[in-house]
């Protein structure tokens, strides 16, 4: 099974179902810390086997503490521990950012510390029952430092990639670290400073890492300076001992510039996606030396374009880019930008132009032009491509859709069953399911999605708390617990713009909720156990 992510940006959207999608979510979860009155996701990750991981920034209302609160949910949806980092009062300077799964024995967590006691890097690994095996923090010899991108190389090692202050005259540096697994241990750490120094020195930050089969360590980043607008960017390479072997610009520096991500493939070759300040550039490159091979700016007719991400499979190269078009009027502007959607693109691995196709475009009606709308995340697992993206389909109400695409680029289904929420982060388990992570109305929700046929979703796993059938539903739908101790709490439901409409206590077995007086919509039906257990269902009215 070959999967990949790609980079994510945050929009808040409206969920709006349309019937002429296929839906296929097959559970909602949620998970919420007691008492918080402010819950953002920081981190989202899945394993193999479908067990997800999250971290949430939370703030009590009680006693206006914040912490970070790490959840574990299994393939079925059921949460398999919380563990609650120590808390601080108005703001924590431990701060997690990054989770690397453990294939069936929980993750790691990365964050990191500063005060003005000094910096550390704070690593964790809670194994699959939320014990703590070790935790480590380095007390890393750096003023600032903040892990960006973090990964498992193939012997089982931590890389973590990192943005540092080494002195007071240097800005922001490019740093690697590498850590082992069993007890955390720091192996070696190197820190790449740019070619200026004093005044001339560029604030340089990592975007992305990969690791080759042999445990070579592959960066891109960019360094910019606001004061003289210099922006180079930059691709380098760190061997499994921590020595770097090379480190050159990239192509397309220059203001506004920017290198986004990258991957290698396995005949020595490296991609990346980057941004000139005007268009999207590919780039291959020689893995052994970085020399460039070819370079290939992605356009779309008098379209302005952004990067989304993109993805290597076979010989041919994928990306997604969102685009919009300036509309010019009288107005004292001048015109106004529409709203975003987004095409695809596939090159192959000479950099020629195979297909380019673009979605949606038909969900927006030009009611509202606010730069709305767009992908946030591509994705790609077992030959196909997925899109998580927003749509804006009137004036009032957005749609957040899930696209699966075959590598011709045809539209294999599309799915718009969540409800109003950040558009948060997909990831993949070993079946191509997708489980669908952000932050709707205090809670984290992690949703799973069927990816194969439509059928798979009626088989639900039976350690599903409860069912709500019709669903779709027109004047009223029932509520079907699976376990006889789980059926004495109270439901809520919610609209798809985050308005709490009925509250009922509940204690029977089944249970038969009205919705006469209801509006056609998209709605959030969350059960609170009796002993503070949240579980949540998506229903839809007719």
């Amino acid at each position: 099974m070959n999967k990949f992510l790609l980079l994510v940006f945050s929009f808040v959207i409206i969920g709006c179902y349309n019937l002429s999608a296929q839906s296929r979510l097959i559970w909602s979860s949620t998970s919420a810390y007691s008492n918080a009155q402010i819950t953002e996701s920081r981190s989202f990750a899945v394993d193999n086997s479908g067990n997800n991981y999250s971290v949430n920034f939370t703030q009590s209302a009680l006693s206006f503490y914040v912490n970070y609160v790490f959840y574990a949910h299994n393939a079925a949806g059921v949460k398999l521990w919380e563990f609650t980092n120590d808390s601080c009062f108005t703001d924590c300077n431990d701060k997690y950012f990054n989770i690397v799964p453990i294939e069936n024995d929980g993750a790691i967590f990365i964050g990191a510390f500063d005060d003005l006691t000094g910096t550390q890097v704070r690593v964790k690994r809670i194994d699959a029952n939320g014990n703590l095996l070790w935790q480590q923090y380095w007390i890393s010899p750096f003023l600032f430092v903040k892990p960006i991108k973090s990964l498992l190389d193939n012997s089982g090692n931590l890389i973590i990639g990192l943005s540092v202050n080494v002195n007071i005259t240097d800005q922001e540096d490019f740093a690697i670290a590498k850590f082992d697994t069993t007890n955390g241990f720091l192996d070696w750490h190197i820190e790449l400073p740019d070619d200026g120094s004093g005044s001339n020195s560029l604030s340089e930050i990592i975007s992305s890492i990969t690791v080759d089969a042999s445990d070579n360590i592959y960066g891109v980043g960019t360094g910019s300076d606001g004061t003289s607008g210099v922006t180079k960017n930059y691709i380098f390479k760190v061997d499994d001992s921590g020595n770097l072997d090379y480190r050159r610009e990239s192509s397309y520096s220059g203001g506004g510039s920017n290198i986004l991500s990258l991957q290698h493939d396995n005949n020595g070759s490296l991609y990346t996606l980057g941004f000139t300040g005007s268009q999207p550039v590919i780039e291959k490159r020689r893995a052994s030396s970085g020399s460039l091979i070819w370079s290939e700016e992605i356009t779309k007719d008098s379209s302005l374009l952004s990067n989304v991400g993109f993805t290597v499979i076979g010989n041919s190269i994928f990306t997604a880019n969102n685009f919009t078009y300036f509309i010019p009027d009288t107005s004292f502007a001048g015109g106004y930008w529409s709203n975003q959607h987004y095409i695809l693109t596939s090159l192959d691995t000479s950099g020629a132009m195979q297909w380019q196709n673009q979605y949606f475009t038909t969900f927006d009606s030009l009611a509202l032009q606010d730069g709305y709308g767009g992908a946030v995340q591509l994705g790609a697992c077992n030959n196909n491509l997925y899109i998580l993206s927003n749509q804006h389909f009137d004036a009032l109400s957005n749609k957040l859709i899930l696209h699966k695409v075959d590598l011709s680029g045809n539209t294999i289904w599309y799915d718009t069953a969540s409800v109003n929420n950040d558009a948060g982060i997909f990831g993949f388990d070993n079946n191509c399911e997708i489980y669908l992570s952000r932050t709707f109305d205090n809670f984290n929700i992690t949703e799973k999605y069927a990816t194969g046929p439509l059928n798979e979703i009626a088989n639900i796993n039976e350690s599903n708390i409860f069912e709500v059938y019709p669903n779709p539903a027109h004047e009223e739908f029932t509520i079907q617990f699976s376990n006889e101790k789980f059926k004495g709490g109270s439901i809520a439901i919610y609209n798809s713009i985050g308005a709490l409409i009925k509250h009922e206590t509940i204690s029977e077995n089944r249970t038969t909720i009205q919705l006469k007086d209801f509006a056609a919509g998209i709605f959030l039906v969350q059960f609170v156990s009796t002993s503070n257990e949240k579980f949540t269902k998506i229903l839809v009215k007719n």
